[in-house]
């Protein structure tokens, strides 16, 4: 009898560890908003050359916006990763990852999402940056 309390309590204490996770999962996942959006994305390669792309859209999330300026002769690429899409190729100019990545930034902080999650709303500013990795992050 005393076991199968112990199991019940366990289960139960599962149970409600799963729906207090689930429940800060909604809470702190990113908001979008609906609607139509006006945004500007700044592009700046390895060698410092800006170039803006502007787009009127619908999206939700910063990727489909990406896939709508490939029309604006805007490329990117990159390789589905365990923590999202990971951007590694931008206009052609491809970061090697060990020395230099691509920065995705909005309205001048750092993105707090990949590019999958990362929200887009009306009047957004992004910045799109190579920038090399310095040592001493490396060590």
């Amino acid at each position: 009898m005393k076991s199968e309390n112990k199991y019940l309590r366990g289960l139960i204490l599962f149970i409600v560890l799963i729906a207090v996770l689930f429940g800060i999962y909604i809470w702190k996942k990113p908001q979008t908003v609906k609607g139509d959006k006006e945004i500007g994305i700044t592009v700046i390669d390895d060698k410092g050359k800006e170039v803006q792309y502007f787009d009127s859209t619908d999206a939700d999330y910063l990727r489909t916006v990406l896939d709508e300026l490939e029309e604006q002769d805007f490329s990117y690429s990159g390789d589905e990763g365990i923590y999202g899409y990971y951007v590694y190729k931008v206009n052609g100019v491809k970061a090697d990852n060990i020395s230099a990545y691509w920065a995705f930034y909005v309205n001048g902080k750092y993105c707090s999402y990949g590019v999958d999650n990362q929200p887009v709303n009306d009047g957004d500013m992004f910045e799109i940056i190579y920038e090399k990795v310095s040592q001493d992050s490396r060590s």
